[in-house]
């Protein structure tokens, strides 16, 4: 499953206990984010089957957490 994939990537990211400067540099794979323009193009066709949905929200929810993950790497970036 692709979703584990990318779940992987981001875990195996954050277990190498990267700098703020690395956290705030962070960028998915190449083929996550192709997977995710896929899945949002499909999402905007409405053309999701209900697995691709939950898919979408899981990149989502990653997404989200990747983003907070930055924002606390910055404010120690500028401290």
């Amino acid at each position: 499953m692709i979703v584990s994939r990318v779940y992987d990537e981001m875990l195996d990211f954050i277990t190498s206990a990267p700098s703020a400067a690395e956290i705030v540099s962070f960028a998915p794979s190449q083929q996550a984010q192709q997977r995710l323009e896929i899945l949002q193009f499909k999402h905007r066709e409405e053309q999701l089957t209900e697995a691709e949905l939950h898919e979408l929200e899981q990149y989502l929810m990653i997404e989200h957490i990747m983003r907070m993950a930055k924002a606390k790497a910055r404010k120690r970036l500028n401290a």
